[in-house]
């Protein structure tokens, strides 16, 4: 079938003399996950993306800050935000411009791509539904609050520190005894057998290679 050019600039017409549709043009928000969209105020295109180091540092600061938040949210009877609004209530706070939180917004997506074969960058990208833009987030409220439960508990026991955060390598390492006392005190409440089983089988996991 050959094309020739329509009358108006309206799109194209065929031989048949059926007007055929313009042609679509990418939305201003493309790539940009559903959750953010209503959030921004503007949609900045750029192509840097942030160093994995950088990106590493970002997502522990984001969740440090995120885990004293909910704190302040709950003792006042706040309802807590979900994670696509904190994380641009903490880029606008940290930048102080909406724009440059925008712009922000945008090199995280990036980075929560580039990046995403690192376990802590692929979460949050779970979190905020970076690998699938027109859908909710893989993991909502509910399923944050209970890691932020864990992260808590960590937190509570000196395992996870904002010292962490000037640590180049930035791993949380915990003794075994340590994971089954955290894993008692979290599961063992909701899970039908105590958490027996899974505390088994955290006992014959053999230690990390060095």
């Amino acid at each position: 079938v050959g094309f020739v050019a329509g009358q108006g600039g309206h799109g194209t017409t065929s031989d048949s003399g059926k007007q055929q549709p313009p042609p679509i043009k990418a939305q201003k928000h493309s790539g940009i996950p559903m959750a953010l969209r209503g959030i921004m105020s503007s949609f900045p295109s750029t192509m840097r993306i942030p160093s994995l180091l950088k990106a590493l540092k970002t997502v522990l600061h984001i969740w440090v800050d995120k885990m004293k938040y909910d704190q302040n949210c709950d003792s006042n009877g706040v309802e807590r935000k979900t994670m696509p609004q904190f994380v641009y209530f903490f880029l606008v706070k940290k930048y102080g411009l909406e724009k440059l939180a925008d712009m922000h917004v945008t090199q995280l997506q990036l980075a929560m791509i580039h990046h995403r074969k690192h376990k802590r960058i692929k979460l949050l990208g779970f979190m905020m539904g970076a690998y699938d833009t027109e859908a909710p987030p893989v993991l909502a409220l509910r399923d944050t609050n209970f890691l932020w439960k864990i992260l808590d508990y960590m937190r509570r026991q000196n395992e996870f520190t904002d010292a962490l955060l000037q640590d180049k390598d930035m791993q949380i390492d915990m003794t075994k005894a340590k994971v089954q006392q955290c894993v008692k005190a979290i599961f063992e409440p909701i899970l039908p057998d105590s958490a027996v089983n899974l505390l088994h089988r955290i006992s014959l996991m053999p230690p990390p290679e060095v």
